[in-house]
């Protein structure tokens, strides 16, 4: 009998799934979640932009994809722009979960989706033809987010959002903890490693991701209103908060610039 060689045998690894204790550690970031910065705001303006969707989707028309061609300009912009508010609901509120649970790189998908739903309303509003909106009803729509972006100014927010909600490679920068020691296992305690999966949360990450959840959702509030020709009211809470926020934003963004040249 012929003994395959020492080179050819493979390494047998039998993973093991008990010292990962991940419905742990989520459940006890999720609990600790109202204590991040911008949370409470967050949570204020995603439900003011549901409420809107709600008691305004009634008054909005029905517009179906093989009449959607026929349908006055005016009827498609308002049926496009409530559908993209109600991505934004959903999105925002993923997005937070997602925070909460300590993953709070991976809420950037949602929130990509979010900006891009605000973007195209932007685009839909624009357009008094009601091209733009048809475009989007039918699944087809008119430009690429990257081009809505350079358009309404979001370019940067877009490209950050992007590096995080697609399989690049420097989406894994947040949980690079340096090279791999020789600490003990995972039964043991901390474990020693290049890159730590585990969930966590970064306060400062977490506290801008929120704020573009809030900033997002009450823009569409916007928009939602000016489809639907109604005026609306920004609690003063919120809208104080938003005021304070963009201050603060601006000098993060400043700071991330300079550290990044």
């Amino acid at each position: 009998m012929i003994e395959p060689s020492q080179a050819n045998r493979q390494r047998i690894l039998r993973p093991k799934t008990g010292g990962w204790k991940l419905k742990q550690a989520e459940r006890d970031l999720f609990e600790s979640a109202e204590q991040i910065p911008n949370w409470r705001l967050a949570d204020k303006s995603r439900r003011l932009l549901m409420d809107m969707v709600f008691r305004l989707s009634n008054d909005a028309p029905k517009v179906e994809a093989k009449t959607v061609n026929e349908a006055p300009a005016a009827l498609v912009r308002q049926a496009a722009v409530v559908s993209l508010a109600g991505l934004t609901v959903r999105a925002a509120g993923s997005s937070l979960a997602l925070i909460s649970c300590g993953y709070v790189p991976e809420s950037c998908g949602p929130a990509r989706r979010a900006l891009e739903a605000s973007l195209r309303a932007q685009a839909v509003l624009a357009d008094e033809s009601g091209q733009h909106a048809r475009e989007w009803l039918v699944g087809k729509p008119m430009g690429s987010a990257e081009r809505l972006a350079q358009r309404y100014g979001s370019s940067d927010d877009l490209r950050r959002l992007s590096l995080f909600a697609h399989a690049d490679v420097r989406g894994l920068a947040p949980m690079f903890c340096g090279p791999p020691g020789t600490g003990a296992g995972v039964e043991g305690g901390i474990a020693e490693v290049n890159l730590d999966l585990r969930p966590s949360r970064d306060s400062n990450a977490a506290a801008f991701m929120l704020h573009s959840a809030a900033h997002t959702s009450v823009m569409m509030c916007a928009a939602l209103a000016e489809a639907l020709e109604v005026a609306f009211e920004i609690p003063p809470w919120i809208s104080s908060e938003l005021i304070r926020m963009k201050d603060v934003v601006a000098e993060m963004n400043e700071r991330r610039k300079a550290k990044a040249a």
